[in-house]
């Protein structure tokens, strides 16, 4: 992934892969009652570094996507 992910509404499953098998061990549930946004791939992006975990969505799921480039430089 060349992006962060932010996402705002819905159900995302964070798992991995292991012998041919998906395991989800967590959920990311956001909606509209929660004030946050979680993001996925920003630690791969700052350090670096491939993303060792599967994410899947369980529902519709609403985000917003930003660059490397664009992220590296809000965060610098």
């Amino acid at each position: 992934m060349f992006e962060a992910i932010f996402v705002t509404k819905g159900t995302v499953g964070v798992g991995y892969k292991l012998f041919n098998q998906t395991f989800y061990g967590t959920q990311i549930i956001m909606n509209k009652k929660m004030s946050t946004i979680n993001v996925i791939n920003d630690y791969a992006l700052i350090f670096e570094k491939c993303a060792e975990f599967l994410y899947h969505p369980f529902d519709i799921v609403e985000a917003y996507a930003m660059r490397k480039e664009n992220f590296l430089n809000v965060m610098s």
